[in-house]
């Protein structure tokens, strides 16, 4: 799919349905190369073994689902501990919300310092459309903080727009007007829990260019963006 589509480096995100074991992603890692980086996922159990042999492996965020069902943060406090060990190590955080819950993460998501890249857009609820939209609102405010990235991928799972998605164009230009600098795209490939037809990758790229107004904007999107928080 790589080669297809042009891409050299690439992220691979930990699967929840793996849990905190990081064999598979690891053996994937180690056949990519050093194109390739990694994002674990931690709990308060995770030893700072293991840490250092994720960091070693080329893992440098790690990610953090609030989906209430897979019960992978027990309290704020263990949250706030994870978080303070991932720092330690020059590491950002990757959250997932629910779908339109963004801001009820708030108490937890406030008074983050460090590098935090939320996921698929954030996950907004799209029917008031981006303008309206309680999600996409509080993102662009955080992102003029200087420390909170965003993740430009799986908008077709909240378009309300039809094909062409240009609800999420919208979107995706808003947040790029507040923070140019920290945006980031992927393709989230292999596209896991679709109830849907998978989405065709080549759509996905299609769709990067749609919501990239110029070429300065492409270049920083998917080069140096990810150069600067993936240390590539």
């Amino acid at each position: 799919m790589h080669r297809t589509l042009g891409i050299r480096r690439c992220v691979i995100v930990q699967s929840t349905v793996y849990g905190y074991d990081h064999s598979a992603m690891l053996d994937a890692m180690k056949q990519v190369g050093g194109d390739c980086r990694g994002v674990a996922m931690i709990s308060a159990s995770t030893t700072d073994r293991e840490l250092q042999q994720l960091h070693d492996a080329g893992v440098r965020g790690a990610r953090f689902n609030f989906f209430p069902g897979v019960n992978m943060i027990s309290s704020p406090r263990e949250f706030s501990r994870c978080v303070a060990r991932v720092a330690d190590m020059g590491w950002f955080i990757k959250v997932h919300p629910p779908t339109g819950q963004f801001v009820d993460l708030m108490d937890l998501f406030e008074p983050l310092k460090i590098d935090v890249l939320i996921d698929h857009f954030g996950r907004p609820d799209m029917s008031a459309g981006p303008a309206g939209d309680k999600t996409v609102n509080k993102i662009v405010e955080l992102l003029k903080r200087g420390n909170w990235w965003v993740m430009l991928s799986n908008a077709h799972r909240f378009s309300r727009s039809g094909p062409l998605m240009d609800d999420m164009v919208d979107v995706a230009r808003r947040y790029s007007e507040a923070a140019p600098e920290r945006m980031v795209w992927g393709t989230d490939w292999p596209h896991p829990l679709s109830i849907d037809k998978v989405v065709n990758d080549g759509d996905v790229l299609d769709f990067l260019y749609r919501m990239t107004p110029d070429d300065d904007q492409l270049s920083r999107t998917l080069v140096q963006n990810p150069n600067a928080i993936f240390r590539f």
